[in-house]
């Protein structure tokens, strides 16, 4: 340990080798703090400052604080899985995305590509490079037989929306589907291969991943849309992994477990990911098994013995998100950011600008498309910085902690409609919520809040009756739990669940033609009310919408649910927060632009 003095020499010194030598002896091996004499001292200096911060800092084992350590294989919270991870792979031209996993797509046979561009990985801390193409054969077959359900929601009709839905519900359940309840598989709904963990016990996928799949082409599988009554097909689910010997790949057809404890009932073959020490093991029938193997990829295989779809697993990366773009519509083809400061981390990728950053259509869209009207466009955000414009609706990325294109490494920053006149219309940035919406009478739409979080919202409404009786926001009786429903429910608002309102507001029925209406939501305290103040106007009879009132509410308001009371409503909604809780004060009403 370099722990030697340092000696001022003073004015007009004689200096010899010692003199020199002090400096590098301080210089080697460990490096510590040192006071004004010279002298070594715990915590008696920094690393940078406020002013001057170091660019980078590149640590390869571990960062300790107070003695406890935060990243690396020995840390019980790491920043990232220093003991098992990708560092790099084949990846495709365009978004980066990996893709050394290619499905035969006419055998049942896998190959992990590395001749081209090698696989690198990590596994229990050593590094292993796979330099030779690697093709795992004998996949096994999905079931033929009991292996479907059906979608069970009246309310899906292939609208373009479902493409995103993250649980589809289900009956008519194979019980080769029912006897995997618990474990992630892999699914065909229209065309689309998805992952969901399967959940028979509330008849339901809850979705883990869609539209990231790789046909054996390389080419991406689109998402489908939904309707009710749609066959789903399971698949046979292969989890690929990467052995340390750097020519061999293994595979295991049912999902692994991730967890601090050793998962209990194993079968034999399970693999198990133990986040204490950091490694993978095999269940061998009678215990737990370290194997110096780490999961890359998986891969689905039909009925038919086909390898069909694949999926190859992202390299390590910081995933620390950092997002705080906000946009706003320039002109009829341009978005651009509110502010000249932004910051945020793509891909593990940080990237600051000091001026306006604009998306331009006729400039920034996705390759081989064409500007259309009526169409919705969404804006990211490349590894390069640079502002890309695409049709595809993000995913979200619970790897990553934001919402990312769906088979792309791009991160998502909002998104408008094009209109009829091809001119973009108002502009959602990535923190809002924003839903295309159909529903009728039997059926609701609805958004996501969180007033835990925030203590206002403002939800910006436009429709058109699509049919079937003219459907009405009005302040009759019918504007109840019927039409405005807070948590998707009547359990969390008292007495009879009927929203107060103004005895002015006027009733407004929807006829054809588009029509906008804006409410404010405020909830000052978690367990009190909620006020709402509407305004709106109806075009077919120029009626003015203007009126308020309140909900008696027990608890924050997570979810709030629109019906019409009437035929069918379509439109789109634009859910914005308001002022964070710990910003705001009771009484005070405002929209914060950070």
């Amino acid at each position: 340990m370099a722990i030697n003095n340092l000696l001022e020499l003073g004015a007009n010194p004689t200096i010899d080798n010692q003199d020199v030598d002090q400096y590098f002896n301080a210089l080697v091996n460990d490096f510590v703090p040192r006071n004004e004499s010279g002298q070594p001292e715990s915590e008696a200096g920094r690393l940078g400052t406020p002013t001057y911060p170091w660019d980078k800092l590149y640590v390869k084992n571990n960062i300790y604080i107070d003695g406890s350590p935060v990243g690396g294989s020995g840390s019980s919270g790491a920043l990232v899985d220093d003991a098992n991870y990708i560092l790099s792979g084949s990846v495709l031209a365009d978004g980066n995305t990996p893709n050394f996993i290619d499905v035969s797509g006419s055998t049942n046979s896998v190959t992990i590509l590395a001749t081209t561009v090698p696989l690198e990985v990590v596994i229990n801390g050593a590094a292993t490079s796979f330099l030779l193409d690697v093709t795992v054969t004998g996949l096994t077959a999905a079931p033929g037989s009991n292996n479907t359900c059906l979608v069970n929601n009246g309310n899906y009709a292939a609208q373009n929306p479902t493409k995103l839905i993250r649980e589809i519900e289900i009956d008519t359940i194979g019980t080769e589907i029912s006897n995997r309840n618990g474990q992630i598989c892999g699914f065909l709904l229209n065309g689309e291969y998805f992952l969901a963990l399967v959940d028979t016990t509330n008849s339901v996928l809850r979705v883990v991943r869609r539209g990231a799949f790789l046909d054996s082409s390389g080419v991406k599988i689109a998402r489908a849309t939904v309707s009710d009554n749609a066959t789903i097909t399971l698949m046979s689910t292969a989890w690929i992994y990467a052995e340390n010997t750097g020519t061999t790949c293994v595979v295991s057809y049912k999902s692994p477990s991730y967890s601090g404890i050793a998962p209990t009932s194993p079968a034999t073959g399970d693999y198990w990911y133990d986040l204490i020490n950091r490694e993978w093991n095999i269940w061998s029938g009678s215990a737990w098994t370290v194997v110096d193997r780490t999961l890359i990829g998986v891969c689905l295989i039909n009925s038919s013995s086909v390898a069909i779809a694949g999926m190859a697993y992202d390299p390590r990366i910081d995933a620390l998100h950092l997002n705080n773009f906000k946009l706003r519509k320039l002109d009829a083809g341009k978005v651009v950011t509110t502010k000249t400061q932004n910051a945020c981390t793509v891909y593990g990728n940080f990237h600051k600008f000091n001026s306006h950053l604009v998306w331009d259509m006729a400039a920034h869209l996705d390759t081989g498309l064409a500007e259309a009207s009526n169409t919705q466009y969404y804006f990211y955000l490349t590894e390069e910085a640079k502002p890309k414009i695409a049709i595809e609706a993000p995913e979200w990325r619970d790897d990553l902690g934001a919402f990312y294109h769906p088979y792309k490494t791009w991160l998502y920053m909002g998104c408008s409609l094009n209109d009829g006149s091809s001119n973009l219309g108002f502009v959602k940035s990535h923190a809002d919520e924003h839903k295309y919406l159909s529903a009728s009478t039997s059926g609701f739409f609805g958004v996501n809040v969180d007033f835990k979080k925030y203590v206002s919202y403002r939800m910006m409404i436009k429709l058109s009756h699509g049919g079937g009786g003219l459907p009405t926001i009005e302040a009759s009786s019918n504007w109840n739990t019927a039409q405005l429903t807070p948590n998707g429910n009547t359990a969390s608002i008292s007495g009879t669940s009927t929203i107060t309102r103004s005895s002015s507001l006027a009733n407004v029925a929807i006829g054809s033609g588009i029509h906008g209406f804006i409410i404010d939501f405020y909830q000052p305290t978690l367990s009190g009310d909620m006020h709402y103040t509407v305004i709106g106007h109806a075009s077919n009879n120029s009626q003015q919408v203007v009126g308020g009132g309140y909900i008696t509410a027990t608890a924050a308001v997570n979810f709030i649910s629109i019906k019409p009371s009437s035929g069918t409503m379509v439109g789109e909604i634009l859910v914005t927060p308001g002022a964070k809780r710990h910003e705001s004060y009771e009484g005070n009403f405002q929209y914060n632009d950070n």
